[in-house]
């Protein structure tokens, strides 16, 4: 398969090309899921937004979730980021952004609770860094974190796998799976030898973990399992002999083509595509549409 890069609005490539080992990722941050409401204030505009599924974020971008909302974010560097009720993050850094040079994944957790996974596809070398008002924790392993900001300024961070490390004026204090701490004020306030992991954003997110692999894991590298698993919700592949190639073919109508149900956003890195479709985001990020006589549009 050829090397493929991020698209525009290019429709009438004679080839399509499945995003592969090879493939050059694309760089941006988005929102995946989202139930309920919540708002995007983007680094580059002054008003907040409604924040929309397969919407990009960049590095500087604010979130907000309101009342019952809850948000899940597939960042750039291939970790997951889920957002509860009542939560404001800012992305301050996002490792491998198009946005930056930034080699760590920063995150400002202001108001509520966040979950952060650190996947076996992490791109970044360093350890994701989360800041609150008050307090600092580094998050040093594959694995799945909760954080939740206190009233004082500080963080609570349970790790129900992996290995946290807390900043404190006397250095770094390690918190160890299935151990939870609070941090604040230069020092670990309180340590625990346990975990709550048993609440209604806990159980959320367990289930939106619980992605199953269909036929389109077959046909895509691992890393893109997770996007390309709502592919076999709303197409099929099919073999196409003029490319010698398996494509997914949506199922729409005969007139539907790409680049249609949806709008341009401008991002500080330029003109991104959202597509209103709930698959939209890797078809349209990754590799290239193809049209033939005998299936229509396929990808």
């Amino acid at each position: 398969m050829k090397k493929v890069l991020i698209i525009g609005l290019a429709l009438a490539l004679s080839s399509v090309s499945m995003a592969s080992g090879e493939d050059e990722m694309t760089s941006l941050s988005y929102i995946s899921y989202l139930e309920r409401y919540a708002t995007v204030q983007p680094v580059s505009q002054q008003e907040s937004l409604e924040a929309v599924i397969n919407m990009p974020l960049v590095g500087g971008d604010r979130v907000d979730t309101a009342r019952e909302a809850r948000m899940e974010i597939v960042l750039a560097d291939a970790n997951l980021l889920w957002l509860d009720e009542y939560t404001t993050v800012s992305l301050d850094a996002v490792a491998l952004s198009r946005d930056a040079e930034a080699e760590r994944t920063v995150i400002f957790l202001a108001d509520g609770t966040i979950i952060i996974e650190i996947t076996e596809f992490s791109l970044s070398t360093k350890p994701i860094r989360i800041d609150g008002r008050g307090a600092t924790i580094y998050l040093d392993e594959r694995g799945l974190y909760r954080i939740k900001a206190l009233p004082s300024g500080g963080l609570r961070v349970e790790v129900l796998s992996g290995l946290a490390e807390a900043a404190t004026s006397a250095g770094g204090v390690l918190i160890r799976a299935q151990s939870a701490a609070e941090v604040g004020a230069g020092e670990v306030q309180r340590s625990e030898a346990h975990i709550t992991w048993n609440d209604d954003f806990s159980a959320w997110v367990e289930m939106r973990r619980q992605i199953p692999a269909g036929e389109s894991s077959q046909h895509v590298d691992l890393r893109y399992s997770r996007q390309a698993a709502q592919l076999d919700n709303y197409g099929s592949w099919v073999y196409v002999d003029e490319i010698s190639s398996w494509a997914w073919q949506p199922a729409v109508g005969g007139s539907w083509e790409p680049y249609r149900a949806g709008r341009w956003y401008w991002t500080s890195t330029g003109w991104a595509w959202i597509s209103y479709e709930p698959w939209g985001w890797l078809p349209h990020h990754y590799g290239s549409w193809h049209f033939s006589v005998g299936f229509g549009w396929t990808w």
